[in-house]
């Protein structure tokens, strides 16, 4: 399963969207080969997790709207 991890710090242009550049677009582009309307697993650092749909998709950035609507997994019991 590909989560894509989400830090508070990232371009977020509004509350629910987010632009991704560097190596996580990378990823999504060449791994996952996501296309325009395409759904991806996301979870922001620290907080929840939930899906994202890819609005905007060229060589240098990815813009996701971001519905994080689900907790964070459980801790594992063996740290």
């Amino acid at each position: 399963m590909n989560l894509i991890l989400l830090q508070p710090d990232d371009a977020w242009i509004t509350a629910d969207q987010v632009r991704l550049v560097g190596r996580r677009a990378d990823h999504i582009r060449q791994q996952l080969k996501a296309v325009l309307g395409q759904t991806v697993l996301v979870g922001l650092i620290g907080g929840q997790q939930g899906t994202a749909e890819i609005t905007s998709l060229d060589s240098d950035a990815v813009e996701l709207m971001v519905a994080l609507d689900q907790p964070p997994p459980l801790r594992h019991r063996f740290d």
